[in-house]
């Protein structure tokens, strides 16, 4: 609904290719905070990653430079992962994504419908490794162009 609405599409039936078109469309703004896997997540004994106490935090930071925007704005959860083989990488960068979609759902009361997953893999265009690799996620906000002006002049007097 909330995507189709705006010029997005349904993310689930959305081809990566199609996704990354998103970001360069004029009627939205993306800003990323790109995460690394290793400052956010720990290993359960079965293998699996769950958030860690420093990586709450992290997202805690992170989440509030985008206070700024209105909160109907669409966030993405990008899932990177460089390891295995292409469908492991797929299956951990899928649930980093929900992992921490669903702590900003919770945490932030993000509202669900608006905070998206996409798992990207390892092919990160424009991460700030510098390789256009990534290991990790990166938050992943549209952002009106009105509301960019808007949220700049915040806290300003007349």
């Amino acid at each position: 609904g909330f995507f189709n609405r705006r010029g997005f599409f349904n993310l689930d039936a959305m081809t990566l290719a199609e996704y990354r078109e998103l970001s360069s469309r004029d009627t939205y703004t993306t800003l990323q905070i790109w995460l690394q896997a290793d400052q956010l997540f720990t290993l359960n004994q079965d293998g699996s990653e769950v958030l860690s106490e420093s990586g709450r935090k992290r997202l805690n930071s992170a989440m509030v430079e985008f206070l700024d925007y209105p909160r109907d704005s669409p966030l993405v959860v990008e899932g990177y992962a460089t390891q295995g083989a292409r469908d492991e990488q797929y299956l951990r960068a899928d649930e980093r994504a929900t992992g921490v979609r669903d702590y900003l759902v919770n945490v932030f009361g993000r509202v669900a419908t608006l905070t998206a997953t996409m798992p990207v893999v390892a092919e990160a265009i424009g991460s700030p490794s510098g390789d256009g690799r990534w290991d990790g996620v990166a938050l992943t906000i549209f952002v009106r162009p009105d509301s960019l002006v808007a949220s700049d002049t915040v806290g300003e007097k007349p």
